[in-house]
């Protein structure tokens, strides 16, 4: 059976050594189209009492490459690094967008995640997108011209990448930067992965993976993964991320997840929270609950530091 922790009885439980040295490579930041707790200076000064290495902050809407910039000149003793997401307000998969991004500094390229997930050549939005996002996430009504056609990664006829996805990953391989597939599909997965490592790509985080059948497709997004696939995805150089803003709303599931980090490895495992929003709980008490109620579900500790620190680490060049 699970073990099912309460918040009041991780925070009792001796954690904060767990947090020396942790790096968390998916954290929001404002200020953002959605409503935020803290700004890139605020998020790095409590993470660095915490005793965090290094985090790398992520926004929908724009690159988060200066607020980290100043974030390390105003709060040292912590690395912060910036990225961007290659949405709409971007350009899409926009290489001038990525290869700007690079130059500045940016540690990851996020393939998209607001208008992807989805295989269609209908124009929808998503329960991410501002079309549906819920009302207190919003700085304004959704208009016309938000209802943006899907971002799809491949020619939905021949099942190939597209040409400008080409350029990014050689662009993002000639940096040794991150490539993170955010919320696309497993199907794009499985032909970007490949088609990136043959491009010379050396870090890709598989994010949100997702090994729970039945879901919430609010707080686990994208397509559902066997723990066979996952072992074949991470043959082609893949890390997985595991998120624990998503673990921590639904902690019966928590023993499958130990189960799967089991099966697969916790050395092609990555743990992040995935919060900065208004509407998550704070980041570190997430991360200090979560990996609290990992190792009361039989992850070792040995685990934790080579999916908290080891491998985000590798990611990053830092070791």
């Amino acid at each position: 059976m699970p073990v099912t922790i309460s918040l009041a009885e991780s925070k009792e439980y001796p954690t904060s050594e767990w947090l020396n040295g942790f790096i968390d490579l998916h954290m929001y930041n404002a200020p953002c189209v959605f409503q935020r707790t803290f700004d890139a200076i605020e998020l790095a000064k409590q993470c660095r009492e915490a005793g965090y290495r290094a985090i790398l902050l992520k926004n929908h809407f724009y690159p988060t490459i200066e607020g980290a910039y100043l974030a390390r000149k105003m709060v040292p003793g912590i690395e912060t690094y910036g990225s961007v997401v290659l949405n709409p307000p971007v350009g899409g998969l926009n290489p001038w967008a990525v290869d700007a991004a690079i130059m500045l500094g940016a540690k990851t390229i996020w393939m998209g995640n607001m208008y992807a997930g989805t295989l269609s050549e209908k124009p929808f939005r998503t329960r991410y997108g501002l079309g549906i996002a819920p009302e207190k996430w919003k700085t304004r009504p959704t208009k016309r011209w938000m209802l943006h056609k899907p971002i799809n990664l491949i020619d939905l006829k021949t099942e190939e990448l597209l040409p400008e996805v080409y350029d990014i990953i050689e662009l993002i391989a000639e940096s040794d930067i991150i490539l993170d597939t955010c919320h696309i599909s497993k199907k794009e997965c499985k032909i970007l992965i490949p088609e990136a490592r043959k491009a010379g790509v050396k870090k890709i985080i598989l994010d949100h993976i997702c090994i729970i059948p039945d879901a919430d497709p609010e707080f686990f997004p994208g397509d559902r993964w066997t723990v066979e696939e996952a072992k074949e995805i991470v043959k082609e150089g893949a890390i997985l991320e595991h998120i624990a803003g998503s673990y921590i709303r639904h902690p019966k599931e928590t023993k499958l997840l130990v189960e799967f980090i089991k099966e697969v490895g916790a050395d092609k495992c990555e743990i992040a929270s995935d919060c900065g929003a208004f509407s998550t709980l704070h980041p570190i008490e997430t991360m200090r609950h979560f990996i609290y109620t990992l190792v009361k579900n039989g992850i070792s500790e040995k685990e934790i530091e080579v999916m908290t620190k080891k491998n985000p680490a590798k990611l990053l060049n830092l070791d």
